[in-house]
């Protein structure tokens, strides 16, 4: 996928590819204001290991932002009905909060 990307965006002297894995972000601590994590949340082996990865390079009132294309219920289907996601999640917002509030993340919004 890597290649395929480079290749697409090869003419945006501002796109850069970092390969590497979200539990140890190659990446200083406090590195950046925004990180986006989009569609890709469920797939995380250590969710809170990933969170606290997120935290680590986030500035001090930066934001966090998981997102995806579909609703939780959705994402559950979809996952469950095909075999090599099917034990890939969203965690239900209680388990969320208490995730992002032991990373110390502040306000929560759904």
């Amino acid at each position: 996928m890597v290649k395929r990307a480079k290749k697409k965006f090869e003419d945006h002297q501002n796109v850069n590819f970092i390969p590497g894995s979200v539990e140890i972000l190659p990446f200083d601590d406090i590195f950046f204001e925004h990180v986006i994590c989009f569609v890709a949340f469920p797939h995380f082996d250590s969710k809170k290991k990933a969170l606290k990865e997120m935290h680590r390079v986030l500035k001090a009132g930066g934001n966090l932002f998981i997102a995806h294309a579909l609703s939780s219920a959705q994402i559950k289907a979809h996952h469950r009905a095909s075999s090599p996601v099917a034990n890939d999640f969203l965690p239900e917002e209680p388990e969320m909060r208490e995730m992002m509030n032991k990373q110390d993340f502040g306000k929560f919004r759904s």
